[in-house]
């Protein structure tokens, strides 16, 4: 891990402690993207479905790392079609926050992908992300992704 990791994760921690508080509803790790109506919905800024990467963004404005959420065209209802995911120069997902962070595609899906948490369709809260990013930042990766 790298010093971004070091200086972007106490800060991710600390912003998902708040989230858990005020925000519990709009957290949602399961997909890149929620959408109501077509309309991507929670996360206050970067139109995703309000996972860690997603709020990440509404708590450190200069970070590399982006969440985007572009509006591509129409369905064949005619709702809104977004992209959506998250981006590090020319690396998308997983590979976007290992390139950034100086950490592996597997400890990056350890922490942000929600199948590591409880397993298939998991959807950890944002207090189970901020205890394990700090466990992290305070004992390293476990083994099993290193």
């Amino acid at each position: 891990m790298n010093k971004l990791f070091r200086k972007e994760m106490p800060i991710l921690v600390d912003g998902l402690k708040k989230v858990h508080k005020k925000f519990a509803n709009r957290f949602d790790m399961r997909t890149w993207s929620s959408q109501d109506n077509g309309t991507p919905s929670r996360s206050p800024k970067c139109n995703t479905s309000g996972c860690a990467m997603g709020w990440k963004n509404s708590f450190i404005k200069d970070s590399p790392i982006k969440c985007i959420g572009v509006k591509i065209g129409k369905d064949w209802k005619g709702n809104d079609e977004w992209e959506l995911g998250v981006r590090y120069k020319n690396f998308e997902e997983f590979e976007a926050i290992s390139k950034a962070y100086g950490i592996t595609e597997d400890q990056a899906q350890y922490l942000f992908h929600p199948n590591s948490y409880s397993g298939w369709d998991a959807n950890p809260t944002a207090l189970e992300v901020a205890h394990r990013i700090e466990t992290v930042l305070y004992d390293g990766f476990p083994e099993s992704c290193a």
